[in-house]
């Protein structure tokens, strides 16, 4: 029976990791550590927990699946963050210097902090960032650096556009703000509850969960627009400090995203 979609291949689960690692997203936003897509921020900031070599490319020109990251090895091409993670667990096993969940309770945790990050989390970042007067009003000036001059009056419109659809069709947009605050606050106060006085949501060591719940956090709060969603999180001491940790660790002054102007311009030191 036709389900009317086109038909996808299914995600690569391993390769060769003798072969160099290419990974494409978009540049920090503000004083984020990493890229000003979390999605982006979760697979560098996994890369760099795991101890994995990399190279990373700015733009999204042959995404396989229309968005970023994605990433090329060998000769594969792949996209989706989660997909990508399972692929890198699988072509560096016995490499990595991260520990994934082992316990039906542990796993629930990593599984319920992604899932809370990637879905209502990051559906309010989008609503701040583009549905919120104030988010698309910055989000518009610095678009204004990529986005020829001519263009400005069209490409922010269009894009705010389809992402407002998107979130009326998920639900989000339907709400009033003071509702959708009530949904975040206890999405993140969530987080905060598994993470407790622990340093990483599972334990001592990092797993890709880890990479989720930083990617959203540190957007969260270092997005440097200013608006509910930092306020939210402030709220929370115990993933105040969990972020500041993470990115005090694989993000030193000495060695910031490869997607960050610093890195590219040959001002940090290139050991990852």
């Amino acid at each position: 029976m036709g389900s009317g979609l086109p038909p996808a291949k299914d995600s690569a689960t391993e390769g060769d990791a003798s072969k160099p690692l290419v990974v494409y997203g978009f540049t920090p936003l503000g004083g984020t550590a990493s890229s000003a897509s979390p999605f982006v921020s979760k697979l560098e900031t996994y890369l760099r927990m795991a101890g994995i070599d990399y190279e990373a490319r700015v733009g999204m020109s042959g995404a396989p699946k229309g968005k970023v990251p994605f990433i090329k090895q060998g000769d594969v091409t792949l996209g989706d963050s989660t997909f990508i993670c399972e692929y890198l667990k699988n072509t560096y096993k016995g490499k990595l210097q991260t520990k994934e969940p082992d316990t039906a309770e542990t796993k629930a945790v990593a599984a319920a902090c992604r899932i809370i990050c990637e879905d209502n989390l990051a559906s309010g970042m989008s609503y701040y960032r583009w549905g919120h007067p104030k988010g698309f009003s910055a989000t518009k000036e610095r678009m204004s650096s990529i986005v020829p001059w001519f263009m400005m009056w069209l490409i922010p419109r269009m894009i705010r556009g389809k992402i407002m659809k998107n979130l009326y069709a998920q639900g989000l947009s339907r709400h009033s703000e003071k509702d959708v605050i009530f949904l975040l606050t206890s999405s993140v106060e969530a987080l905060s509850g598994f993470l407790g006085d622990k340093r990483y949501m599972t334990g001592d060591v990092p797993c890709a969960a880890d990479a989720s719940v930083f990617g959203m956090l540190d957007n969260y709060l270092n997005d440097g627009l200013d608006l509910e969603p930092a306020r939210i999180v402030k709220r929370f001491p115990n993933l105040v400090r969990y972020v500041t940790d993470i990115r005090r660790t694989y993000y030193p002054e000495d060695n910031p995203s490869q997607f960050s102007p610093a890195y590219k311009a040959g001002d940090a030191t290139k050991r990852d």
